[in-house]
């Protein structure tokens, strides 16, 4: 059986949309949760992520399959009864930049950051996230050597968005207010250039 097909049919009846069961539907979860661990535990995988480490900050590490654009492609919704959303270690939904952030912090602590409270949490609320899960240092400027997550303040975005610090950004000039940041937007990868004013930062590492 196709990987793909496989893990998309997992994800599926992970959802009461198609699979009224709850205990079924938690096993479903299980499957194509643990088929992203099999790959970011792989060599593939492993190797990707030392080669970032390793300066090549614009590589996506991701895991497949929540990277990939035909995995649960279908509509989102999250009205109970036509329930379509899929999540990740942390519960939070894929391909958006607080699932991408929650990996990050993963593949930096090797740790998935967890929520204590039964609330939800977009984007904008990531401050409170962190805090619950164990990061409350804010610091003025991110530096190079650490790991940040930036939540923007003020956003249009009905949800705000939350990004992964990589690096200041070197072209900008020695008084640089921008730096070099990686999340999903529109369920993209992207990495480039922010304003760090806009941004609320909270040490990880």
């Amino acid at each position: 059986m196709d990987r793909l097909y496989a893990v998309n049919h997992w994800a599926k009846m992970s959802c009461d949309k198609w699979n009224k069961c709850a205990p079924l539907r938690r096993i479903y979860r299980k499957l194509y949760r643990h088929a992203a661990r099999r790959y970011w535990k792989s060599s593939i995988a492993q190797q990707r992520t030392k080669q970032y480490q390793d300066t090549y900050y614009y590589f996506d590490t991701y895991p497949w399959p929540y990277c990939d654009d035909k995995f649960a492609d279908w509509e989102e919704d999250d009205t109970i009864g036509s329930y379509t959303l899929i999540t990740d270690q942390s519960n939070f939904v894929i391909k958006h930049p607080t699932s991408y952030c929650a990996w990050k912090i993963y593949e930096s602590t090797g740790h998935w950051p967890q929520r204590k409270s039964h609330r939800r949490f977009d984007a904008k609320h990531w401050q409170d996230f962190l805090a619950e899960a164990g990061y409350d240092t804010i610091v003025a400027i991110p530096w190079k050597g650490h790991r940040y997550v930036g939540i923007e303040q003020h956003s249009l975005s009905e949800f705000g968005e939350v990004v992964w610090f990589e690096k200041p950004n070197d072209s900008d000039g020695a008084c640089s207010t921008s730096v070099i940041v990686s999340t999903y937007r529109d369920k993209k990868y992207f990495c480039g250039p922010v304003d760090l004013r806009k941004y609320l930062w909270i040490q990880i590492k």
